[in-house]
């Protein structure tokens, strides 16, 4: 199940970040170095008796270049940045649900956005499942269960 779920959290980070903002992220067989993003997104998903979530670890750099892209804007905030955040979570998690659960047993819960310390706190002790270079910016992706509120 987890190499059914590593491809096609592949896929769907692909395709949402290729389709909705203009990025080509390279897959990173062997893992890369460095520190942890400056955002992490929590999706919560539940079904099956089962709480579990999907966690994208974003740099500040990515997650503005991300923004700026979707919004068509020079400019972004910190609360548009955090808004896109949600936004490609929702993209990814629902492509991802509808692709591995084909009898709509699982849900999506609201996605939550940590930064900073707290977003370091939410993926402290997980291996990333899948990581990227998107335009020189690592995007990280955990799966496990259900950590955040």
């Amino acid at each position: 199940m987890k190499e059914i779920l590593v491809r096609k959290l592949k896929e769907v980070t692909s395709e949402v970040l290729e389709t909705m903002f203009y990025l080509v992220p390279e897959d990173l067989e062997g893992g890369s170095p460095g520190g942890e993003g400056e955002y992490v997104v929590e999706i919560p998903i539940e079904g099956g008796g089962t709480k579990a979530a999907i966690y994208l670890s974003f740099s500040s750099n990515l997650a503005e270049q991300m923004a700026a892209n979707f919004l068509a804007e020079g400019e972004v905030s910190p609360p548009m940045i955090i808004d896109v955040l949600k936004e490609a979570a929702n993209m990814m998690g629902g492509n991802l649900v509808s692709a591995l659960d084909k009898k709509g047993e699982w849900k999506l819960g609201q996605p939550q956005v940590y930064q900073g310390v707290e977003a370091y706190g939410m993926v402290i002790g997980l291996e990333p499942v899948c990581e990227f270079d998107v335009d020189g910016e690592i995007l990280r992706i955990y799966a496990a269960g259900r950590r955040g509120g």
